[in-house]
């Protein structure tokens, strides 16, 4: 007897071995890739989420546009072409954006244009004048906002170690061979990121989707609630978010008069709206109560009312949208909130993206539930949620 449980034991040995030692190898592969990309982690990690929730909305029309236009290329060819298209176009969105900050607290178009003549040429005294300048502006509309905690001093240091370092080439380089950089070097390394996941990532999820246990239509399904929560997760953000700000910054310039840069109001309120819910009245709020203690009572009570408004339709409009993507769930709405909160204090900007792609990415794995485990008709049609 005791020799047939040796001899069991030797054949599971023998039978497991082979599959203990594969994966072994696949783990010890998996913690060297870890700590290899350790120091570009933060970077790596931003370049996911801007991928994951911009796919579905700027490189997946692209890229059928190209497959349309295009059907004589290779298919390799169609991907790189649309990701450098869709990069191409995130970077130009963020250049903008950043360029219309700077106009916006600048407040003049030769005053930008010298300041970012400055930059390109490294004029260290623009350069300091340029971050006194925003220092400035940024101080004396940040006391309408107390509660974001940003002290002007450590706002100073950061504006200087990110416009000092204006050279991208230098700065990448700087930045690829200590893993410590710059703004602008850290926002060329996921922007680089970005492109190659909008190319490879594709194949890399149709290689993933493979190797689950589900049928094609599962497979489809699984992929459409992926386009439908990152269209839902990036528009109900920053789209929300940027019509908040741009509806309180017209608001603010048509009923306040000059009392408001309606640009930087619009700037500040996207910030702040991207916390759901209470967002929208803590961006409002401030400048009502100044309209009021400086005695214009009409323009206060009116510029509350139009941002209640305001507010109550934008959010309504996105329900509209989260409803007809099928995304309208309370519990997604809740986890983006708690999300972003918790993102924001523990990554600073960073978690402005952050938490949504991780609410993306729970969502994504949740569906998987229903689809492996959810009860089946006898056609093998999965029943509830995860119907096919």
């Amino acid at each position: 007897m005791s020799d047939d449980s040796g001899d069991d034991a030797r054949r599971h040995v023998r039978a497991w071995l082979p599959h203990l030692a594969v994966l072994g190898l696949v783990l010890a592969a998996t913690v060297w890739l870890v700590l290899v990309t350790a120091p570009v982690h933060q970077a790596l990690l931003l370049a996911a989420a801007l991928a994951a929730l911009t796919y579905p909305v700027l490189f997946d029309p692209i890229h059928r546009r190209f497959v349309r236009w295009f059907s004589h290329w290779e298919d390799g060819q169609r991907r790189y072409a649309a990701a450098l298209v869709s990069t191409t176009l995130l970077g130009a969105g963020v250049a903008a954006l950043l360029l219309t900050i700077i106009w916006a607290l600048v407040g003049g178009i030769q005053t930008t244009w010298n300041a970012l003549l400055g930059l390109a040429l490294h004029d260290q005294a623009q350069i300091h004048a340029l971050v006194d300048l925003l220092v400035d502006r940024a101080t004396t509309l940040l006391r309408l906002y107390p509660d974001l905690h940003i002290d002007s001093m450590q706002l100073r240091q950061y504006l200087l170690s990110t416009l000092e370092q204006t050279s991208v080439g230098p700065a990448f380089l700087n930045y690829l061979v200590t893993g410590t950089g710059s703004f602008i070097a850290q926002t060329a390394f996921t922007m680089l990121t970005v492109f190659y996941l909008y190319s490879e990532g594709p194949q890399l999820g149709r290689l993933l989707i493979t190797w689950l246990p589900l049928s094609p239509p599962q497979r489809h399904l699984l992929v459409r609630r992926f386009n439908a929560t990152a269209t839902h997760l990036l528009l109900g953000t920053l789209g929300r978010a940027a019509a908040h700000g741009v509806a309180l910054g017209l608001l603010a310039t048509l009923i306040a008069g000059g009392s408001f840069n309606g640009v930087l109001v619009a700037l500040i309120t996207t910030t702040i709206a991207l916390l759901p819910v209470v967002g929208p009245t803590v961006a409002w709020l401030p400048l009502a109560s100044i309209l009021y203690s400086s005695g214009h009572v009409t323009e206060a009570a009116s510029l509350g009312l139009a941002s209640i408004a305001a507010t109550w339709l934008i959010d309504h409009c996105a329900r509209l949208l989260a409803s007809a993507l099928g995304t309208g769930d309370n519990w997604l709405s809740f986890l983006l909130f708690i999300s972003v909160v918790g993102g924001v204090i523990a990554f600073g900007a960073r978690g402005l993206i952050y938490g949504p792609g991780a609410v993306l990415a729970i969502s994504i794995a949740a569906s998987l539930l229903p689809l492996l485990y959810g009860r089946r008709d006898r056609t093998g049609a999965v029943d509830g949620n995860g119907s096919a």
